[in-house]
Order: structure tokens, then sequence, then C-alpha cells
């Protein structure tokens, strides 16, 4: 969705600005984006003219749909970028820069916690390579983790609420109960600063307040019976992504209704299911029983193997973080 008045403009967009006199920052030089002599669009011909008056229209339409989608939790307010909002008439466009990649020239990693031995531990997706970084008390199983997009790692314990976890010294700040949902073994971040959840106990989608721990429940019901699962948030497909471990599926679930589809039959089985959508490649990760990372092709359901993960007992969970961090 179209940013009105975006970066490097005063008061609205590049187009609009040469159509209604609105200032830039390059004022005063014709030859630089924005500009033009008073009441006049130099250089233009009508066709031109024409694709000018149809953009400031689209752009119109566009905020207004904005304005209607702003009132929904559950839609994605984007952001025009320049790859894909190419320039109209040779001018520059006045969307934000597409943010750079912050595990750029890093190595790329995931945290896992080996439920068995306590461990936290840092994975190499290139190689497997497993890092332990430091041990939680015994307070109990956590069938998945995750980072929230503030890049704090959070985990369900018990499959019944909501902890954080310093990801360094393994420190547990208790954060509350599901309320009803149970058998959360699935968590992810959403498309803002929140997150979900699968609750194999409810059959259902559950949006968890960061805050508090409690769930509600997104729509009537998955549609599909899960077993034990992992979920992770897509921002490509502005979706969840869960492994059923029932049927060995992969699906996608809707989150404005809860409901899940099939995208592909994986290629190999799954019995505990650990997955996260990495970041910093978009690849699908996951783990299971066998304790060996695996790549997964969303679109073919081929299960690709990397590396044995060294941990004791089965692998059940996986946790991207958003951005790199080193600890002291």
């Amino acid at each position: 969705m179209r940013n009105a008045c975006g970066a490097g403009l005063t008061c609205c967009g590049a187009l609009v600005a040469v159509l209604a006199g609105c200032t830039s920052p390059n004022a005063g030089d014709p030859a630089l984006p924005g500009n033009s002599a008073p009441n006049s669009l130099v250089g233009r011909n009508h066709d031109a003219d024409s694709a000018a008056s149809a953009q400031a229209e689209t752009a119109g339409t566009a905020a207004a749909d904005q304005a209607d989608s702003a009132t929904d939790p559950h839609v994605w307010q984007d952001v025009d970028y320049d790859l894909l909002d190419p320039p109209v008439d040779g001018l520059a466009d006045s969307g934000p820069a597409k943010p750079a990649n912050p595990w750029q020239g890093k190595t790329v990693f995931l945290m896992s916690l080996d439920n068995s031995s306590r461990w936290l531990q840092r994975i190499d997706v290139a190689t497997a390579k497993t890092t332990n970084v430091c041990q939680l008390p015994q307070n109990g199983a956590y069938p998945s983790l995750t980072f929230r997009r503030d890049n704090v790692l959070v985990g369900s314990i018990k499959g019944a609420g909501l902890d954080e976890i310093d990801p360094c010294t393994c420190k547990i700040k208790a954060i509350g109960s599901y309320g009803g949902a149970t058998v959360v073994n699935g968590i992810t971040s959403n498309h803002a600063q929140g997150l979900y959840g699968v609750s194999s106990g409810l059959q259902a989608l559950i949006e968890i307040n960061p805050q508090s721990g409690m769930a509600t429940t997104v729509g009537s019901g998955l549609g599909v019976a899960f077993g034990a699962n992992g979920a992770t948030w897509s921002d490509i497909g502005q979706n969840l992504l869960a492994i059923n471990g029932k049927d060995d599926g992969l699906y996608a679930i809707d989150p404005k209704t809860g409901k899940a589809a099939l995208l592909a039959k994986l290629s190999k089985p799954f019995a505990s299911v650990g997955m996260e959508r990495h970041p910093a490649n978009d690849h699908l990760y996951a783990c299971t029983d066998d304790k060996v990372l695996r790549d997964i092709d969303p679109k073919t359901g081929v299960v690709t193997e990397i590396g044995p993960i060294a941990q004791s007992s089965v692998c059940t969970n996986l946790a991207a973080p958003w951005v790199p961090f080193e600890c002291p």
C-alpha cells in the first residue's frame, strides 16, 4: 500500500508534487526530480499528462484502501519499496528504499532447546553445527520457541503458557497462561508485535497477547485435525505456515479465518515438529525426532537434510532471530 508522502518530499509523492506544486528538498533545480516551472509540466506530452492523472487517482484510491484496512489488526500494513514500484515517466520513486538485510555478512543461525539436557543451543543453518549457549532450569518442557519482532525470545512452557527467555543467560521470566488454550506446540510472531499459536487441544489458531500470555481463538477451528505441530509466520504469503505431524502435511493458515489449507505433502515424515522460516534468507527450516536439521521447499514439499543437531532428545523447536546478536 502506498504512502502518500514519501521520503524526500515535504508533503506528497514525486508525481503529485509535480502536479500540485508541493515542495521538495531539490526545489529550485529543474533538473532534479520533483521540480518544474510553476503551473506547467516542462518536457511532458499529453500522454504523460494522462499517465500522471491516472497515477494520482490510483494513489487516492490506495490511500482510501489503507484507511479502511487500518482497523483490521490482521491486515499487514505494508509499504511500497522501489523494487516493487518502478518509476513513471523517468521520475524517481518517492517510496522508501528497501531496508538492508541485517544478516548480510553474518553467520545465519537458529536457536533450539534440548528439552532433555536443558541446553539452549545455537545452530548454524549451513552445516547444523550446534553450540551450547546456556542451560535452562528444570521448570518444564518447551515444545516451541520463537523470537518476537523485537528480537525477544519466548517459549511455550508445557504448551500451556508463555515465558520470556534470555538467549544468552537462560534466565526466565514467566509471562502468563494461555487460559483455555492447551497443547500449544507451535508459536510464532505475527506481522506486527503480537504472537500466534496452533492449539492441538482446541484444534484452532490462537492469537496470544505477548504481555499477558492470554490467548484468543481465531475463527471457528482449523478445519483439519492437527497432531504434533510447528508454526511460523510468512511475510511472503502474509499467513502462517504449519507442519502437521499427524499427516506429514505443510499447511497455510489464514490469520483472519483460522482455517488451514494443505500446501504440500512432505517428502519425509515428521513425528515431533520444530520449524521456522528464517528472515535472513526466507528458507523454511525444520527438525523432528531424528534430530537432523531440514530445509523444506514450501512449493513442492521436498525435504533436504542439512546435518545432525547435537541434541539428546527429540527436536521439537526452532527459533530464528530477526536480527543477529552475540552473547557476551
